[in-house]
């Protein structure tokens, strides 16, 4: 369960990346900040996949966040586009954090 965690981490990461990269940023330096900040949900997912001791939760907590980010951003590229996208964008860590604090204290496996 480790390593599946890890791996979809790394997968939250690099699609993280090309959603900012698909919307166009104004810069590099605005690319850089903005997927930096999109990026630290699934940071803090992979630090949580070695770190924490409920799996369970954690990989629940990743792959909501994947299903939650792919979703926004089908709404936000193609189902509905609109200029602000990248607001809804900005916006989406405090979701995703909300999402991994809940999963990783209520989804508790207990330990036999």
């Amino acid at each position: 369960m480790k390593a599946i965690n890890l791996i979809s981490s790394t997968i939250g990461i690099a699609l993280t990346i090309m959603a900012i990269e698909s919307l166009k940023p104004s810069s590099n330096l605005a690319f850089a900040i903005f997927s930096a900040w999109s990026c630290t949900p699934f940071i803090l997912t992979f630090i949580l996949s070695i770190t924490h001791q409920n799996r369970i939760g954690v990989g629940v907590a990743i792959y909501l966040c994947l299903l939650i980010g792919m979703l926004l951003f089908f709404d936000i590229k193609y189902w509905h586009p609109y200029p602000q996208g990248g607001i809804a964008v900005l916006i989406l860590p405090f979701v995703f954090f909300a999402v991994i604090m809940g999963s990783t204290s209520f989804i508790m496996v207990k330990n036999t």
